[in-house]
């Protein structure tokens, strides 16, 4: 009898490598904590038969492993240099000094770092001749963004922090949704509430005219093309990975294309001190391990899912498709606006139109006596019959 099994072993691994793919994943050029939950979600993309390759910069330190390869580049920092600016930054800010100018200044070491890459030709030509299926940005550093749009390759952005801005696209209701960095709760009175607010409008500023920009013009002077804004390609993101919880976040409105994954790094607790704390840290945990699977199991689905298909663009709501005044309703307070004023016009023009009515008859009407006078002549008081004036007797 003829075997069929190598025609299975076949069509199974024909499957197989149809669900491969290549990703490739951009950490930022510091912050050594977060290659901690890239190595672990490359770990697990190696179990579902994934190839991960990081781009990472000459001399920065990283254990090797048969779950990833690595892609290297000359950069502005190592592994030692990185960390000593990081510790100068820290002790800045602990001395005293503006923690803005801090952050710029890192800032600025990302954009220079990015400029090293994207006008490196034979960095690029290299990448695009791997042909990745996905490639993984951390917001951290956006240089992600740009690689993205040079290789032409479809990206998701994994954020290892709290970087949930409104850049992403969803709703942020400032009335009981705290910006990040405000220090508030979602319990606000009117004083927080401004604060709130003043927050949100500093950090939509900084972005839009300090941070964007910086990157915009490694775009311009570089002549990527198509040409798109920073904007046009945070936008662009196919899923927001979010790597933290509902259990430690404020409730607010999220999109179909923003999924919480924190947990990655998460163990089992040891023993717990104060009964208060200890209480209230069980309940936490509790809340944030009732969802279906591991959040590296999640995090892996939700890549297996935009792979799938393609993009997964179905998730993504049509609020990246419309201007800012479609947003807000602008073009709809400006109908209203305009509407009103329209009716206010016809209503004065009507009430002027039934005054002028009234007036002119009762002009017509007054003007039918003049003086105690008929329109005839005959004097008030006296009648005509018969074609003669009745005149009346003086009385004496």
């Amino acid at each position: 009898m003829k075997s069929y099994t190598p025609y299975f072993m076949l069509l199974w691994s024909a499957v197989g490598i149809a669900k491969a793919a290549k990703i490739i994943i951009v950490p930022p050029i510091m912050f050594e904590s977060h290659m901690y939950i890239f190595k672990t979600l490359a770990s697990a993309l190696h179990e579902r038969g994934h190839h991960t390759v990081f781009l990472l910069s000459e001399g920065r330190d990283i254990a090797p492993s048969n779950h990833y390869s690595l892609q290297r580049y000359p950069g502005i920092f190592n592994s030692t240099t990185s960390d000593a600016f990081l510790q100068s930054k820290m002790r800045n800010i602990f001395s005293g000094r503006l923690t803005a100018v801090e952050l710029f200044d890192i800032l600025d070491h990302y954009t220079k770092n990015c400029d090293m890459m994207v006008g490196n030709h034979a960095l690029i030509q290299g990448l695009k001749k791997e042909k990745f299926d996905l490639l993984l940005v951390d917001p951290n550093d956006m240089c992600g963004f740009l690689i993205a749009h040079l290789l032409g390759v479809k990206y998701a952005v994994f954020s290892t922090g709290l970087w949930y801005p409104a850049e992403v696209g969803a709703p942020a209701p400032l009335a009981y949704v705290p910006e990040f960095n405000s220090l508030l709760t979602d319990n606000m009175n009117l004083l927080q509430r401004m604060k709130n607010t003043g927050v949100y409008l500093i950090s939509r500023i900084g972005i839009s005219f300090l941070v964007l920009p910086k990157y915009e013009r490694i775009m311009q002077k570089y002549n990527l093309l198509p040409g798109k804004s920073m904007y046009d390609l945070v936008h662009g993101s196919s899923l927001w990975m979010l790597c933290t919880d509902i259990a430690l976040e404020f409730p607010r409105p999220t999109l179909p294309n923003v999924v919480y994954v924190g947990g990655i790094l998460t163990k089992p607790a040891g023993p717990l001190p104060e009964v208060s704390y200890r209480q209230r840290a069980q309940k936490l945990s509790e809340i944030h391990k009732d969802q279906p699977g591991h959040p590296v199991n999640r995090t892996v689905y939700w890549i297996d899912y935009i792979l799938r298909h393609d993009g997964a663009h179905h998730l993504r709501a049509a609020v990246h498709q419309i201007s800012f005044c479609q947003y807000f309703l602008l073009d709809i307070v400006f109908v209203l606006l305009l509407g009103a004023v329209l009716l206010y016009f016809l209503l004065s023009w009507v009430t002027k139109f039934i005054c002028r009515r009234v007036k002119s008859l009762w002009s017509s009407s007054k003007h039918s006596t003049v003086n105690g006078h008929y329109h005839n002549g005959i004097l008030n008081g006296k009648c005509k019959r018969n074609g003669h004036i009745k005149h009346e007797k003086k009385v004496k």
